[in-house]
């Protein structure tokens, strides 16, 4: 798991499978092991920390992707 993007693309290339930060917090509400309100809380302070890179739009991905958008 990594967002930073050099090092996403040396991973693809040598075939190494990566998921984005907001996306295993996705998936760890979708497997039960995170309530969904505290993920919305989380993915928020995510992006006031770096909202350069974890924009508006894929906050709303997320929320919509958890029932929360």
């Amino acid at each position: 798991m990594t967002n930073d993007k050099p090092l996403r693309q040396m991973c693809e290339s040598e075939g190494v499978r990566l998921i984005w930060g907001i996306e295993l917090i996705c998936m760890l509400v979708e497997s039960g092991r995170l309530p969904a309100t505290h993920a919305r809380e989380i993915i928020l302070d995510i992006n006031k920390i770096n909202p350069k890179y974890i924009t508006v739009s894929i906050v709303e991905k997320a929320l919509l992707r958890l029932g929360l958008g």
